[in-house]
């Protein structure tokens, strides 16, 4: 009787050892990111442990008024635990604030593809996402540069002028326009032909012609008689 007590008594005490390893290690697999403040490094982030059930993929995140925003870069992670994840962000787009998010390989193993079937995990409803600071990123110090080095292209005002000719110079090219020399007008030409013959004299000649020989006629005419 105190045999079977015994082996009753181990059996038990294996089922309790075999019940509480299942639930440590379920609630070691878990999905979990644990990431903590730091500043970006030759464009790089470490996070310091990721969790996951299957092949994913921790990505980070910019914010975007108070949530996860635009992805900056993102790395593999295997099944299991990953421990020190270096992700590499791209240079744009960086904010005070970064998102570490875990997403699924669901599509095609080792192509992150997100949007798409490489989806964020979720635990009791919630995305695994925490949230942490670049300690040397400020709210707006990507954009500096750009401006700067646009204003540095520009050419100021008082080089555009220089190469401005002025007024005077181009008044001293244009050549001056000499005075037309004055053109003598010609003498009158000679006239040919001779004077105008008098009409006048012809017509006075001409009546008179005709008044003598009527008064011939007439005078002629009487004598008959």
């Amino acid at each position: 009787m105190l045999h079977y007590r015994k082996l009753y008594g181990l059996g038990l005490a294996v089922l309790m050892l075999l019940a509480l390893s299942s639930l440590v290690y379920a609630q070691a697999m878990t999905p979990s990111v644990t990431v903590s403040d730091q500043p970006i490094t030759n464009d790089t982030v470490t996070i310091a442990k990721v969790v996951n059930n299957g092949p994913g993929w921790i990505a980070i995140h910019a914010d975007n008024n108070g949530a996860p925003g635009p992805v900056l870069g993102h790395a593999a992670v295997k099944d299991g635990e990953n421990d020190n994840v270096v992700v590499t962000l791209d240079a744009a787009g960086r904010t005070p604030t970064l998102y570490a998010m875990l997403h699924t390989d669901a599509g095609v193993v080792g192509t992150y593809e997100f949007p798409g079937p490489d989806v964020p995990v979720t635990v009791n409803g919630a995305v695994v996402t925490p949230a942490f600071k670049a300690t040397n990123v400020t709210a707006g110090a990507a954009a500096a540069p750009a401006v700067a080095a646009t204003e540095a292209m520009t050419p100021t005002v008082a080089a555009t002028e220089a190469m401005t000719p002025t007024v005077a110079a181009t008044e001293a090219v244009t050549p001056t326009v000499a005075a037309t020399p004055a053109v003598a007008t010609p003498a009158a030409l000679p006239k040919t032909g001779g004077d105008t013959t008098p009409w006048t004299s012809i017509l006075l000649l001409a009546v008179g012609a005709l008044v003598l020989i009527g008064g011939l006629s007439l005078a002629m005419s009487s004598r008959k008689r």
